[in-house]
């Protein structure tokens, strides 16, 4: 029984582990701006979303009537190619829940703000077509 137990906990240490890891952002930048963190899982989300195809989970991390029908096919486009994100750029207003990324050696992409909710980052701007 003992043995089931201590597999079970690594087997769930190991799942959360595996699931932190994100690809938009280094270990060394999620440890060096943890204020960023639910910006940076919202931009992973929105990536595998578009690599998923799915539209109606994409357009949850949109502000209200921001994409149009359509939009979902540039937007995909865009985050299958995304650029890289400077998370040293990043700005945060942490009293007001709202953060603005920007692309390596270029300027801003879209702004995020947080939905307290339901605990979700949105962006507020078709960045897709800019």
């Amino acid at each position: 029984m003992r043995n089931q137990f201590a597999f079970l906990l690594l087997l769930s240490m190991g799942l959360s582990a595996c699931s932190s890891l994100l690809t938009v952002a280094t270990p060394e930048e999620m440890e060096t701006y943890p204020e960023a963190r639910g910006i940076m899982e919202a931009w992973q989300e929105m990536t595998d979303l578009a690599k998923a195809g799915d539209c109606d989970a994409f357009q949850e991390y949109s502000r209200k009537n921001l994409m149009e029908e359509g939009d979902c096919k540039e937007a995909f486009e865009y985050m299958l190619d995304a650029p890289q994100i400077d998370w040293s750029k990043t700005q945060w207003d942490a009293n007001k829940g709202k953060g603005k990324i920007y692309e390596k050696g270029k300027g801003d992409i879209t702004s995020f703000i947080y939905s307290t909710s339901d605990d979700i980052w949105r962006f507020d701007s078709a960045f897709w077509s800019n």
